[in-house]
């Protein structure tokens, strides 16, 4: 990663109109210094030798305005001890400093004379207008038609853009500089362009957060910029990284095409590994679960699932599958609180069920249900395991709904949901194949990913 705990003086850009993030043709250069004890950076030699540079004429052109800041200024709070020279063509952060009086902490460079030659001072001075002594700087030159006409308006005014009627345009001076295209016009490379001993630091390392790199002058921070590099490296390294998983390691496994359909792209980042080909899961699912139900048992108490013909303690109850632990069980479900079950039965032997169901239901039939294949009984394995809707799906949104039963019709399954004990909700899911829960519920319980080399790892 790059070192930049031996850079001392560092320059980016930034726009000079602090009200408009994207203030393209409002060019700004921020010159810091990281040694709070470099007492040599606030001499005005240093904005002066920084001014006659080539770069620095072809971004800011003949006419800017160079401010100091001392690193201890409110405003630039995230920024404690750093020093910097600000260059820049807001008229506006003139205005403010006269009417400050601060003359000195700023510099004018006014139509190519040397920079520092007409101060603020010397503006205030040759104003002939009287109300001067009763309005700002900033609203004389930003304020009424009457005063903007004046024929005696000062250079500041003159330089600012206005309509027909006065009203003023923008408070900074326009640049043919569009610092959209800054870079590449100007050839800024990060760590190599220098202007006399200032090293260029892109200004997207001079922020903690995912933005626009073109910000206003007092939202750079040069504290930060080691962290920030370390982050955009671990970021590159992670996207490098993913896009190898998705090319090598997604084709491979069984449940990409619903994972593809389904997953946003931030689950899809912390994926450990692909699901192997879904006859190895189906011998996984199987070999991690234990069914106390033969296949022909099976299909007899899938027969007798959903509401039964008569009440359990008085109430309406459905029958269902679910997991108890790892083991496959059927249960008694109620309809008017399908998530409690403290009244509800739960069988894990089949006599005990068929019992329980001729007390409390009428015979059934299972000629419609097909034989109990291993994918079949993995498939409901899966189903039974979740008690809930799913909520990441697209038409699911957010909410979760109790199971009430899950029954079967040739071969697919369909899983009815309880409207939190008011009825039956008015959808429900139906499932054929293991790519279909995958498709639901975005996991497999009992069938668990392969880990592979290119998986994220704690590092990242």
């Amino acid at each position: 990663m790059p070192d930049y705990s031996g850079l001392k003086y560092l320059f980016t850009y930034a726009t000079g109109n602090p009200n408009h993030y994207r203030s393209t043709y409002s060019p700004a250069l921020i010159f810091a210094c990281l040694d709070p004890t470099d007492t040599q950076f606030r001499s005005l030699e240093t904005p002066q030798t920084l001014a006659r540079h080539p770069l620095v004429k072809e971004v800011m052109g003949d006419t800017f305005f160079v401010r100091y800041f001392s690193g201890e200024d409110e405003q630039w709070h995230h920024n404690h001890g750093v020093q910097r020279w600000v260059f820049t063509r807001d008229i506006s952060s003139v205005l403010r400093a006269m009417d400050a009086q601060e003359y000195d902490s700023v510099l004018l460079q006014l139509g190519g004379k040397p920079l520092g030659s007409i101060t603020p001072r010397d503006i205030l001075d040759e104003c002939y207008l009287p109300h001067k002594y009763t309005m700002t700087c900033l609203d004389c030159a930003t304020g009424t038609t009457k005063h903007a006409q004046s024929e005696h308006n000062c250079v500041l005014k003159n330089l600012l853009r206005r309509y027909d009627s006065g009203h003023v345009i923008t408070p900074f001076v326009p640049s043919s500089c569009d610092l959209s295209d800054i870079r590449e016009d100007h050839g800024l490379v990060n760590r190599e362009t220098k202007i006399d001993k200032f090293v260029f630091v892109s200004p997207a390392l001079t922020t903690n957060t995912v933005g626009s790199s073109i910000r206003p002058v007092h939202n750079h921070d040069f504290k930060g910029i080691q962290d920030a590099s370390d982050e955009r490296a671990d970021a590159q390294h992670e996207r490098r990284r993913f896009v190898r998983f998705q090319e090598e390691v997604c084709p491979t496994c069984s449940m990409h095409t619903p994972c593809r359909r389904t997953r946003s792209e931030t689950s899809q980042r912390y994926c450990s590994g692909p699901y192997p080909p879904e006859k190895e899961i189906i011998d996984e699912i199987l070999s991690n679960v234990t069914i106390p139900f033969s296949n022909a048992q099976l299909r007899t108490l899938l027969a007798h699932s959903g509401f039964l013909s008569k009440r359990y303690h008085r109430r309406i109850v459905s029958g269902t599958f679910g997991m108890d632990g790892n083991t496959l069980v059927y249960r008694i479900r109620r309809k008017t609180k399908p998530y409690r079950h403290d009244d509800a039965a739960q069988f894990n032997n089949y006599r005990e069920a068929i019992k329980f169901l001729r007390k409390h239901n009428e015979e059934a039939s299972s000629h419609y249900l097909p034989p109990m294949t291993r994918e079949l009984k993995a498939v409901l394995c899966e189903l039974a395991s979740h008690e809930r809707s799913p909520r990441n799906h697209y038409y699911w949104r957010t909410v979760e709904y109790p199971v009430l039963y899950i029954r079967c019709f040739g071969g697919v399954f369909r899983t009815t949901y309880s409207y939190h004990g008011r009825g039956t909700t008015g959808f429900g899911m139906e499932v054929r194949t293991l790519q279909d829960v995958y498709n639901h519920f975005e996991r497999l319980s009992f069938g668990p990913h392969r880990k592979h080399e290119l998986a994220r790892s704690s590092r990242w």
